[in-house]
This record gives C-alpha cells, structure tokens and sequence, in this order.
C-alpha cells in the first residue's frame, strides 16, 4: 500500500490543506451526507428513516455543483429530481407528518 499521498497531506501547510478541502467540499459532502441518506433511508426505525430526507438534501448542493462544474446535464437533471424527492421526504417526515396507520386503528 503506498501511503506517499496520505504522508503528503501531513506535511502540507495548513492554508494548503485548507483550500484542498474547498476544492473538494462537494465530494465530501456527497460521500458523507449521500451516504448517510442511503444509510439512513434503510433503517429499522421510523425515527431513523425520517432522517434520510434531511441528509439527503444537505447532499445536494454538492451534486448539483460537481454535474454543473463537470457539464453533466444528465446528472444535473437527474440532481433535481433526487432533490424534489428528498424535499418530498422533508414534507411528509418533517412538516406534514402523518399518524401512523397502526395508531389510527
């Protein structure tokens, strides 16, 4: 395993590696808030599902930047309809929740 690239991040001066993370902040935000969503998304828990909309959205930003720096239209539209969903999530989760059907009964 070679480790020249991790060891390269150790030694760079810290406004360096401050404005590497910049450039990158739409990959780490996909990686961590897309994940989550995904994670989250399939949880046992309603209580834990609901969160998969909010971390969906705070992924956004970062597609929608990566697709429009990159000229991939598709994805670009593709990103706005993911973050229809994800608001659709928010709605029904977070604004306008629902009783559950069990409760009704």
């Amino acid at each position: 395993m070679n480790l020249a690239p991790l060891a390269a991040l150790y030694s760079m001066p810290l406004p360096e590696l401050a404005e590497l993370f910049i450039k990158e902040l739409d990959q780490v935000s996909i990686a961590l808030f897309g994940a989550s969503a995904a994670w989250l998304s399939q949880a046992r828990t309603q209580r834990m599902r609901r969160w998969a909309c909010v971390f969906g959205l705070l992924a956004q930003p970062g597609f929608f930047w990566a697709s429009w720096q990159s000229g991939q239209w598709g994805v670009f539209l593709l990103t706005a309809i993911y973050a229809g969903a994800w608001v659709r999530g928010v709605w029904v989760n977070w604004l306008r929740p629902q009783p559950d059907a069990a409760a009704r009964a």
